[in-house]
């Protein structure tokens, strides 16, 4: 197949994202992620959008704007049990920045809207001052556990899901983002199209990830009429089928960036500490004991 063709499998991506319009009053991630066959394709595709200034998608003319290149650094975090992965779930801090402008940090955590894995996901954030980093898990926790933030809903939603004072860091990204705005003839971004390369490092293991994401401008969503949830995974569905048929140069991926470290990383949950174990039963057996004593001191009595 040729790169012309895989270019109209992209259009076609665009025109179905087109067709449909979702309402939410939360932040909600629903973009369609792709990794390339092989890295060549993910560099090919990324230069024919540096050379594009416009794309057709249906009936409509988009002007394409590529943003400022955009690192970020990303320290995710969990149990040493992983409890959020196995929940579906993931925290990071995040450092994003930009050539043109300061470094911006933020606390996001992030969960599966419902069970099914087409329906997106949950985002909840803090937003931190530009002047203040964290460095270290106990500062992440600190400023979590601030009073000021325990009324946000992303302690309140990471609360429930998790121990927060059993948290620690699991792994170190750094990631290269390339991202081209889709905008209409009024300047409204309507389409986003990021080209990712991600470095997930911990300790000395270290390995490379690189994935595509196509998504809808999060305020055309928020804006837009309400449809069926169960109508949108179906077209989900239909549209990764379709792919997978046509054989494009890349293959539809449902993982969360955290999902996909920990397997690339080949990171295992560890089990809980045999000490603390031992504190607990202990402790058991102390309250069973001082539960027991008086009701045999008082069956003596009456004997």
């Amino acid at each position: 197949m040729t790169f012309l063709k895989n270019i109209f499998f992209i259009n076609f991506l665009f025109l179905f994202f087109s067709s449909f319009v979702y309402s939410a009053q939360d932040r909600v991630d629903l973009d369609l992620r792709f990794e390339p066959k092989n890295k060549n394709y993910f560099y090919l595709l990324k230069e024919n959008f540096n050379n594009k200034k416009q794309i057709q998608l249906g009936k409509n003319i988009y002007n394409v704007i590529k943003s400022e290149n955009e690192i970020f650094i990303d320290e995710y975090y969990d149990t040493k049990l992983h409890s959020l992965y196995k929940k579906k779930a993931s925290l990071r801090y995040r450092i994003r920045s930009k050539s043109n402008t300061g470094p911006k940090n933020l606390i996001q955590f992030k969960t599966q809207k419902k069970n099914d894995k087409l329906t997106g996901m949950n985002e909840f954030k803090i937003e931190l001052n530009p002047d203040e980093v964290l460095v270290s898990y106990v500062d992440l926790k600190n400023y979590i556990n601030r009073r000021q933030n325990q009324n946000s809903t992303l302690y309140k939603q990471l609360r429930s899901h998790v121990n927060i004072s059993k948290l620690e860091q699991i792994f170190l990204v750094t990631q290269n983002r390339d991202r081209f705005y889709l905008k209409d003839d009024n300047e409204d971004t309507i389409f986003t199209i990021s080209f990712d390369e991600v470095v997930y490092s911990k300790e000395l293991l270290k390995t490379i990830y690189l994935v595509v994401e196509f998504e809808i401008n999060e305020k055309i969503m928020a804006n837009s009429e309400k449809i069926n949830s169960d109508t949108l995974v179906k077209s989900l569905n239909e549209f990764a089928l379709s792919l997978s048929e046509k054989n494009v140069l890349l293959n539809r991926t449902y993982d969360n960036k955290y999902t996909v470290g920990i397997k690339k990383l080949g990171l295992k949950p560890k089990t809980e500490d045999i000490i603390e174990t031992i504190i607990v039963f202990f402790a058991l057996f102390c309250i069973l004991i001082l539960f027991c004593v008086p009701i045999f001191y008082r069956k003596k009595q009456n004997l």
